[in-house]
């Protein structure tokens, strides 16, 4: 039944991805002839807490808080290099310009200062919602009471860089399912041989002698 859900899903994700690449453009001026005052802030205030370093931090502090999770550190870490690099690799060698930079949506203004990304930074895929969705298979096993809190939160995130004017919809969608998947593979990878919770128990030695 387990492999029968994730086969479904992954499917159901595969289309959502193919039906958003077609429908890009569409969609990302859709949004763009809702935006309104209230929602400009709803999103802005997201955009100004899913910093890649404050939620890096948080998930650190709270695996370190609890003795027994500590060790869980390093995997953590790993997963969000592994999802940082994969997504740069992407981003330059496919190198997608960003909705505002092709002129299809205008960012909200109190990003404009953002306006040299195109410059520098390219769409596909998007890093903020991979960095969020990679931490997910973690969150989901050390603190399932808030996994509901976390889906919410990462699609809330996604949502934000659609809005604001960073990304496609199939950024988004890719993005988040990349990052889901790395955090998957490297934390079942990690229960199966433990070398990074083993590594992280020998740096932690070495800084007690």
């Amino acid at each position: 039944m387990l492999k029968r859900g994730i086969f479904l899903v992954s499917g159901l994700v595969l289309v959502v991805l193919v039906l958003s690449f077609i429908f890009d453009y569409q969609i990302i001026q859709f949004v763009s002839s809702i935006r309104n005052y209230y929602l400009n802030m709803f999103f802005l205030g997201i955009k100004f807490i899913d910093s890649e370093i404050v939620i890096a931090l948080f998930l650190t502090l709270i695996l370190l808080w609890n003795r027994e999770r500590r060790e869980w550190v390093f995997p953590l870490w790993a997963t969000i290099i592994a999802t940082a690099v994969v997504s740069l690799f992407l981003k330059y060698f496919l190198q997608r310009p960003r909705p505002f930079a092709q002129g299809l949506i205008q960012l909200l203004p109190r990003v404009v200062d953002k306006a040299s990304y195109h410059l520098w930074d390219f769409s596909f895929p998007s890093f903020d919602t991979a960095f969020v969705f990679c931490a997910m298979p973690l969150v989901w096993k050390f603190f399932p009471r808030f996994r509901y809190v976390w889906i919410v939160f990462a699609a809330l995130v996604g949502l934000s860089r659609l809005y604001i004017g960073f990304h496609f919809m199939s950024d988004v969608i890719f993005g988040g399912a990349m990052g889901f998947l790395i955090g998957l593979l490297i934390m079942k990878q990690e229960e199966k041989n433990n070398r990074l919770r083993k590594l992280y128990h020998k740096m932690a030695r070495l800084f007690k002698k």
